[in-house]
């Protein structure tokens, strides 16, 4: 018997198309922001070093650094929001949850069948919660541009839930 080959068409390939670009929005989000933790590393960084050139110790400088931490009242680790201790944006949960949502992708689009939409509608439930928390922990930072990848990668993946729950029913 030969494979079916049909054509990816209708509703499975637009939920495939949203999924793929819901995740390319994910993607880009998460790169921006890492790179933007990374510009501030080293913008502190050389903060540090062009202070350190004042006549102060290292240990003088070192407890000055402590002091203005404590005095923010917010670490690194303490404004990074960790459910279950699982930091969300590591590059390898970045990395596999992006191979997931694409590989689901083109098995909706090319290849549908109801647990794959069970998956997207579960998937796509999820990361629209990721995205919303994104958008509110964005505007608080206030980075509208991190605030817009997040709330247009949310949307795409909720509109992507949505159809997949309507081809369910």
């Amino acid at each position: 018997m030969a494979a079916d080959l049909r054509s990816p068409r209708g509703r499975p390939l637009l939920i495939g198309i949203l999924l793929a670009a819901a995740t390319l929005f994910f993607v880009w989000g998460a790169l921006a922001e890492q790179s933007g933790h990374h510009d501030e590393a080293q913008h502190h960084t050389a903060t540090t070093q062009e202070s350190s050139g004042s006549g102060e110790t290292s240990a003088q400088h070192a407890g000055e650094q402590t002091n203005a931490t404590s005095s923010s009242g917010e670490t690194s680790s303490e404004s990074e929001y960790r459910p279950f201790g699982i930091n969300l944006e590591s590059t390898t949960l970045i990395v596999i949850a992006a191979l997931v949502s694409i590989a689901l992708a083109g098995l909706v689009a090319f290849r549908p069948s109801r647990p794959a939409l069970v998956a997207v509608v579960v998937l796509a439930a999820a990361f629209t919660a990721l995205e919303i928390a994104e958008v509110i922990h964005q505007a608080d930072a206030d980075k509208p541009g991190l605030l817009t990848l997040a709330a247009i990668a949310g949307t795409l993946h909720a509109a992507a839930g949505l159809l997949a729950l309507f081809e369910l029913v």
